[in-house]
């Protein structure tokens, strides 16, 4: 306990690092949740060991760090569950040859782990050149990822994916489905 004197006579302070646990920032739905330092270690090892697999390209042991009925959400791949995640990964680290990938370390949110990592790759479709800049976002619970978030900027990205036609219609709701709906199409014939 720390001591102050900000009136006559001794206060005392209780701060968290008195507590028994740690509490981490609160980020959270759920009202009054506290996330001890166990649970945030534990998530933090989670996020690390995705990454890690990711920079490796093994995106079959990415996939298994996710619960079976695991949620996945990105400006490309809106609305993932379940099995579509590990083969969305799985695809995607396939296809990514030159993939090279750099990640900052975990940082605790509450229940999130929040990742900022950058991916350069040369995206299959077009032959070019990406730089992309994301923030992940994952909520995992008993050692397993159960919701991912990934954000980047979409029109950004499709200025390079796309070269000319990304630049002009990147920004544009309808080119941002028309992309998702390619997507969609991959995923589904995917087999691996």
């Amino acid at each position: 306990m720390a001591l102050t004197s900000l009136s006559p006579g001794p206060q005392f302070q209780l701060s968290f690092r008195d507590l028994p646990f740690r509490a981490t920032r609160c980020w959270s739905t759920m009202p009054g949740h506290i996330m001890t330092d166990g649970a945030s270690a534990e998530a933090r090892d989670v996020a690390t060991r995705f990454y890690e697999r990711f920079q490796a390209r093994d995106g079959a042991g990415m996939a298994a760090l996710y619960s079976d009925a695991a949620t996945f959400s990105d400006p490309a791949f809106p609305d993932l569950k379940g099995e579509q995640v590990g083969r969305m990964w799985r695809m995607l680290t396939s296809r990514g040859r030159d993939l090279e990938l750099t990640f900052e370390p975990p940082v605790a949110e509450g229940p999130w782990q929040r990742v900022a990592w950058t991916a350069r790759y040369t995206f299959s479709a077009t032959g070019k050149k990406v730089v992309n800049h994301v923030v992940g976002r994952l909520r995992i619970e008993g050692g397993r990822i159960v919701e991912h978030r990934d954000e980047f900027d979409f029109a950004a990205w499709a200025a390079q994916a796309f070269g000319l036609v990304g630049r002009l219609l990147g920004g544009a709701g309808f080119f941002q489905r028309f992309v998702q709906g390619k997507g969609a199409k991959a995923l589904a014939d995917y087999t691996k």
